[in-house]
């Protein structure tokens, strides 16, 4: 499929994803009872927090930078379908990959290449997250994790990250991640 076709399938993709519930919306994520610490050393929480994280990781690296050109980061992949099996080969989502590249990435045709998109950065969870991210197991195979920021751009403002891992033929996948502001929520 040429490049063009691919990014509008993409951005099609992207917008109806949006239209679907995120999973912990359902399962009433801002219960703090609900969430437990991934601190308690629970194991299949902290197996999926890590492979949950290595994936993070592997994105991170799928997304850097390798050059700049006439005002432009380069990445490394150099078409949309490239990026998208190494984003699922790093443990992406197929429908989260395809949002991804809709959403940080524009396809630059005078340089036949992916450029990212100028933005705020990508929230995500890193291994030194472990202490301060709560879990709510929903079922063997899923699980919502959470993580909180406080202060991020005014004083007393509370922004939360939502990562949803879903275990596919026994690796842990990230399905879909949100980032929500909950400053309001803590006012009502």
């Amino acid at each position: 499929m040429p490049s063009g076709k691919t990014l509008v399938l993409s951005f099609l993709i992207s917008i109806l994803s949006g239209l679907f519930i995120f999973p912990g919306l359902a399962c009433g994520m801002n219960d703090d009872d609900c969430f437990l610490s991934l601190s308690n050393d629970f194991l299949p929480a902290s197996e999926a927090f890590t492979s949950v994280t290595d994936s993070f990781a592997q994105m991170n690296i799928c997304l850097a930078a390798e050059d700049f050109t006439d005002g432009y980061y380069l990445i490394k992949a150099q078409a949309p379908q490239e990026l998208q099996a190494n984003l699922q080969e790093a443990g992406i989502s197929p429908s989260l990959s395809t949002r991804i590249i809709a959403e940080y990435l524009l396809w630059k045709p005078e340089l036949k290449r992916l450029v990212l998109i100028p933005t705020d950065s990508i929230p995500i969870l890193t291994e030194e997250h472990r202490e301060q991210t709560e879990c709510l197991l929903l079922n063997n195979n899923i699980i919502i994790f959470r993580l909180r920021f406080f202060d991020c751009y005014l004083p007393g403002d509370q922004y939360s990250l939502f990562v949803t891992g879903i275990q596919n033929e026994g690796r842990w996948v990230i399905h879909e991640w949100q980032w929500i502001n909950e400053t309001t929520q803590l006012h009502r």
